[in-house]
């Protein structure tokens, strides 16, 4: 058996959103047919754009190792402070409508009420 640990202490986002994120990464670790689906995201991107994605990711510290899972969720519940990178917006509804096809915000919210 696998297990995921969701802990979150940042106060700079909205708990909410931030919790989303969490679990983009959850159902990239434990759902092949969310990550297959994302990963085909992931390979129709435009490759600058992803480039610069991947830039800025390695620029703040997360490992090559992770760096699609972490673009996934970035991408899937809010581009956050990759709002600068020119076109990102159109990938960011790309990415949210995988993911709501599995966990929508609006049922996170009904989950941790």
């Amino acid at each position: 058996t696998r297990n995921y640990m969701i802990l979150f202490v940042n106060k700079e986002y909205d708990p909410i959103t931030y919790a989303h994120h969490e679990m983009a990464h959850v159902l990239w670790a434990f759902n092949k047919e969310y990550k297959a689906d994302m990963q085909q995201a992931i390979r129709a991107m435009n490759k600058n754009i992803k480039k610069k994605f991947y830039d800025v990711l390695l620029s703040i510290g997360y490992s090559r190792e992770g760096i699609a899972d972490e673009l996934q969720a970035y991408l899937a519940t809010g581009p956050m402070h990759f709002q600068k990178i020119h076109g990102i917006k159109k990938y960011h509804s790309i990415f949210k409508k995988i993911i709501n096809k599995y966990f929508s915000r609006k049922k996170l919210i009904q989950v941790i009420k």
